[in-house]
C-alpha cells in the first residue's frame, strides 16, 4: 500500500529586471537549467512590457507561463 502522496516544496523566484525583454533571457535560461519543470509567473505593471516578455519567452520555448499586472 502506498503512503500519502508527497508534496514537493514550492519555490518562488523573484527576478527584478530593467529593460526586461533585453535582459530576461539569460535569467530564464539559468532557471530552465536549474528547474526545467518550473511554472513561470511574470508580473509587470506595463501591459506592453508584459506582452513583449511573454512573446519573447514563448519564442525561447517557455509554454507554461502566467502573466499578471500586480502581485
Amino acid at each position: 500500500m502506498a503512503g500519502p502522496a508527497q508534496r514537493l516544496p514550492t519555490v518562488s523566484i523573484v527576478l527584478p529586471t530593467y529593460n526586461e525583454v533585453e535582459n530576461i533571457g539569460p535569467y530564464f535560461d539559468a532557471l530552465r537549467a536549474a528547474a526545467p519543470d518550473a511554472v513561470v509567473l511574470v508580473v509587470d505593471d506595463n501591459p506592453v512590457n508584459r506582452k513583449l516578455v511573454e512573446r519573447y519567452l514563448r519564442k525561447l520555448g517557455y509554454e507554461d507561463l502566467s502573466m499578471a499586472s500586480h502581485g
